[in-house]
């Protein structure tokens, strides 16, 4: 089974906004009896941008929102994750700005506007990996068991992701997998439902037997 949490997005919610709606629905899941132990966390882009902040949450409590401390969940996947909030230094946003479905200019338009909601300049680590502090995911692996995250050659988020699998292949306790699919773009895996494709992906079998896998 499924649950869709409908995030409120900008203008007309900024952060911590999103996060509380959606520690909100974990904690609902988790009073009418489902372990943490069943959920996967999953998320697209800036939704998987907000799976990393509930976990975050989980290990940097965030004051004024309920806490999720003490639970480990069974996995969290992370799709095309936006990362680096802003363009900044890798040569790939331009590299693949001609095949990716989002744009360079986009993605700044979309980091200003959310880093303009911002009213507390300690926030920024749960939202950008670029300005987190070095051990800020060390604790990780005491909140969730396997991670996946996907990405596609030809986005442009392609090496903010693979810096940042990287960076959780080394927290102790947690299975991380990191998957750059070759001809993928943004959020690729979409794309075989969306437009028609009579055979599935590569990454997308890879997703569905991950999630096989979490519960095996």
């Amino acid at each position: 089974m499924g649950l869709t949490v409908p995030a409120a997005l900008i203008p007309e919610a900024d952060f911590p906004v999103p996060l509380l709606q959606s520690v909100t629905a974990i904690k609902h899941l988790l009073a009418r009896g489902v372990k943490p132990s069943n959920l996967i966390l999953t998320g697209d882009s800036a939704g998987a941008n907000l799976v990393v902040q509930v976990l975050l949450h989980a290990i940097h409590p965030l004051a004024g929102l309920p806490t999720v401390e003490g639970l480990k969940f069974a996995g969290a996947y992370l799709m095309s994750p936006w990362l680096s909030i802003l363009p900044r230094e890798n040569k790939c946003y331009q590299e693949n700005a001609m095949w990716d479905i989002i744009s360079p200019a986009k993605i700044s338009d979309f980091g200003t506007a959310v880093l303009s909601g911002i009213k507390d300049h300690n926030h920024l680590p749960y939202i950008d990996t670029y300005v987190a502090p070095s051990d800020w995911y060390d604790d990780m692996g005491a909140v969730v068991k396997r991670v996946l995250i996907t990405a596609g050659r030809r986005e442009c988020f392609r090496d903010d992701i693979i810096k940042f699998g990287k960076r959780l292949e080394t927290v102790n306790g947690m299975d991380v997998k990191l998957v750059v699919d070759k001809n993928g773009v943004h959020d690729d895996p979409f794309f075989d439902f969306t437009v028609g494709e009579k055979q599935p992906g590569e990454l997308t079998g890879v997703v569905v037997s991950w999630c096989l896998d979490v519960f095996v």
